[in-house]
């Protein structure tokens, strides 16, 4: 199995701690950079070659858009994550149009990132589930959508 390299990318130094303790603890992954700004993303890719960028939408000197879309000028193989407490379909529709491969919610469970890590690897394209389905108009799975019955 290859292994997953990762670079974590947030303002929160507690969030990149957290985050490197239970990525470095899954099978398969490593996390080998940590940055609090884009410019130290960058850095942190063009010495490392990760795998993928887990980012924070929200950067002191740059957006999520701004950060993927430089990372795909300097390293298209580079997969990216948006990893935000930002719950908007509009938020993720913007990141995923700036070509992120994925948009995961920081209230998610470990579970669910390690899953979205897992499958944009694999190639595929990862949504918060609930923001998915506002976007397509429906209701995620175990939600009620309009006028159906609360019991």
């Amino acid at each position: 199995m290859k292994r997953i390299r990762l670079v974590l990318a947030d303002d929160q130094q507690a969030v990149r701690e957290g985050l490197r303790l239970l990525l470095n603890g899954q099978p398969g992954m490593r996390v080998v950079g940590e940055a609090r700004t884009g410019a130290a993303a960058l850095q942190a890719i063009r010495e490392q070659a990760p795998d993928v960028v887990l980012t924070e939408i929200h950067l002191p000197d740059c957006t999520g858009v701004e950060l993927t879309r430089r990372i795909r000028k300097l390293k298209p193989s580079v997969r990216v994550i948006a990893f935000t407490a930002v719950d908007d379909p509009v938020a993720m529709q913007t990141m995923l149009g700036g070509h992120a491969a994925g948009y995961v919610l920081k209230h998610s469970s470990s579970a669910e990132l390690v899953q979205a890590i897992r499958r944009v690897c694999a190639g595929e394209r990862y949504c918060d589930p609930v923001l998915a389905g506002q976007v397509l108009g429906k209701p995620a799975l175990g939600q009620r959508g309009p006028g159906e019955a609360h019991s």
